[in-house]
């Protein structure tokens, strides 16, 4: 099982700033991302200030990393955890939208089936339960929800979970 590694590109001074984040390393390895440059000690200082504060908590929520890993073995894609994991954090973070995210998945994904499901989960677990705030720092529209699953705790207090069909 993974334990919360949302900001493991910057795991080099989460410290710094004293966050209360238990940070893994996979095979003593610190995890790449490949969609953004990595930030300064200052560069995420700023930026972490500005979230609202249910990003700021996600960030750290250790049910966003479980979702992350459930998310990636019930589509059997283990291997894109380190991917997926660090395009959320960014996507909380405010550096990389939603549909960026997105766009580099697919293209990381070709030729694996279900992407489609992929996304609509990770859309819904992970983005829709933060949609205002979402929305806000990316300035956009509030998401509908789509059908999927209901996300797990954490999420903004008015955020209601999309209906699921099973």
């Amino acid at each position: 099982m993974y334990t919360l590694i949302i900001i493991a590109n910057y795991c080099d001074f989460v410290n710094a700033y004293a966050l209360p984040l238990q940070v893994v390393y996979l095979n003593n390895l610190i995890i790449k991302c490949s969609m953004i440059e990595k930030l300064t000690h200052e560069q995420f200082g700023e930026l972490f200030k500005k979230l609202p504060e249910p990003l700021q908590d996600a960030l750290y929520a250790q049910e966003t990393g479980e979702n992350i890993e459930s998310i990636c073995e019930r589509n059997k894609i283990p291997e894109m955890f380190d991917f997926v994991n660090n395009g959320v954090g960014d996507v909380y973070l405010g550096v990389l939208s939603p549909d960026k995210f997105f766009a580099d998945l697919k293209k990381e994904l070709k030729g694996k089936t279900g992407i489609k499901q992929i996304i609509l989960e990770i859309d819904n677990f992970l983005f829709y339960p933060y949609k205002n705030s979402l929305a806000k720092i990316y300035q956009l529209d509030a998401p509908q929800p789509k059908t999927a699953p209901a996300p797990t705790t954490n999420a903004e207090p008015n955020a209601q979970a999309p209906t699921p069909t099973v």
